[in-house]
């Protein structure tokens, strides 16, 4: 107590001000003296900033040791931009690997790890049933076609599912989910899907064209006694999901869209005596054409849905349409003829001829918009094409060329004259068919 007395004593002002806060804050009086007041207990730990005296020269000047907090924050900021440029450098890394390395050949190599093959990439050779006529890939399998109906194979040559009928002329279409065969002029179709489900359908009256869906529906056009023309379409089930009547031109050919909602039909007729071909968009929902294009005297020779664009394939052009019915670009062969045409993940191939000889063939690739992707002069007869994925693949008399959708050489093997038959599918392996029996061509 003599201690604080003897400060109060020689410094009066300092005390002073202390009472003064201390009031402020207790709302209280405290008496003269600066003394507590009575049976209050003495004042500790309150620490109270304090005006500036006036000779006081005011805080020190804060230094980069003193401010820790800013420091972190710094710290935090540059820990965050390293972070940023590794990941940036990680994706630029990743987009570089996967131009330089073939993802495809990757994925080959792993799935088809236990299957023999020679120096070129030729696995054994599988016997094929002596009557089929047909042949397709259906995913990693083979969907067969004969008079007897249906067979579906799997990778070892053994019988997964059939579907016996009675087909004298069998039309065989097949994508990864479903394959149908159908006699041209019955009314006979036979379907079996992924889950080898297989099944027997009576459209009810001779079946013009038929086509299925990369998710595994169908759809079919039938001749009619009332109408000239009936669309079907059934669901990846195989149950009726649409149909509607043409009464007043005939339909030639349909396609359905991947996702089933989708219908492109191609129509012809007479306007004035002349010959007049039509398109027809369809949605599988309404019965209302999406759109009624005239084509003029075009006549088409294939149709099929391309990266959600309809494509049409005529004598000496190609024509691409919207789901809506907009003409988005178009191709002309130049006076060159179409001789084939084929449809990839989001291209179309085509081989183009320009005389007898072939030795001019040229192939030819487009975008879903109708701009040329790429094109390419053969130096001989393309005898059969088909794509698949960004593979396209190509049948000469003197064997096999794989090529990507840029047409740049992926794979060549070279059988002459014995090769009947090629189908390139998505990972860029090709089915091939021989007298032999059936074979894949790994590059």
């Amino acid at each position: 107590m003599a201690d604080k007395d003897e400060h109060t004593r020689l410094f009066p002002g300092l005390a002073r001000q202390l009472r003064e806060k201390t009031d402020e804050k207790t709302g209280e009086a405290a008496p003269a003296g600066g003394a507590p007041a009575a049976g209050q207990p003495p004042r500790k730990g309150n620490v109270l900033p304090l005006r500036p005296l006036p000779d006081d020269p005011g805080p020190a000047p804060q230094t980069w040791a003193d401010d820790g907090g800013r420091r972190r924050v710094s710290l935090r900021r540059v820990l965050a931009l390293v972070l940023l440029g590794l990941a940036v450098l990680a994706a630029l890394g990743a987009l570089v690997w996967s131009a330089a390395v073939d993802m495809d050949a990757l994925r080959r190599s792993y799935t088809y790890r236990g299957v023999n093959r020679d120096s070129r990439g030729v696995t054994d050779s599988l016997p094929l049933p002596e009557d089929w006529t047909a042949a397709a890939p259906m995913g990693r399998r083979l969907a067969l076609a004969s008079g007897l109906g249906l067979q579906l194979l799997d990778e070892d040559g053994s019988e997964l599912a059939s579907c016996v009928a009675t087909l004298a002329s069998p039309v065989l279409r097949a994508e990864k989910k479903a394959a149908l065969a159908y006699d041209a002029g019955k009314a006979t179709i036979c379907v079996i899907d992924s889950a080898l489900r297989s099944q027997v359908i009576d459209a009810g009256a001779p079946v013009l064209a038929a086509d299925v869906s990369a998710g595994g529906g169908i759809c079919y056009l039938t001749s009619a006694e009332e109408d000239k023309t009936a669309l079907t379409v059934r669901s990846s089930q195989m149950s009726e999901v649409f149909s509607w009547h043409s009464k007043s031109r005939y339909l030639t050919t349909a396609a359905l869209s991947d996702n089933g909602q989708m219908v492109a039909a191609v129509g012809a007729g007479t306007n004035g005596g002349a010959y007049q071909s039509t398109l027809l968009l369809l949605r599988t929902d309404s019965e209302t054409p999406v759109a009624d294009v005239d084509l003029g005297d075009q006549l088409v020779l294939w149709a099929d849905w391309v990266g959600g664009s309809c494509c049409l394939v005529c004598h000496d052009q190609v024509l691409i349409y919207s789901s809506a019915g907009e003409l988005l670009g178009s191709y002309a062969a130049g006076g060159k003829t179409i001789t084939g045409v084929a449809s990839g993940g989001d291209f179309v191939l085509l081989s183009l001829s320009e005389g007898r000889t072939g030795d001019r063939d040229m192939l030819v690739t487009l975008d879903a918009s109708g701009s040329v992707r790429a094109e390419l002069t053969l130096g001989c007869q393309a005898s059969q094409i088909s794509a698949a994925g960004d593979y396209a693949a190509v049948l000469t008399p003197q064997g096999l060329r794989l090529y990507d959708s840029g047409l740049h050489l992926y794979g060549q093997l070279e059988e002459p004259g014995v090769l009947t038959r090629c189908a390139a599918r998505d990972d860029g392996s090709v089915l091939l068919i021989s007298s032999q029996g059936s074979a894949l061509y790994l590059p």
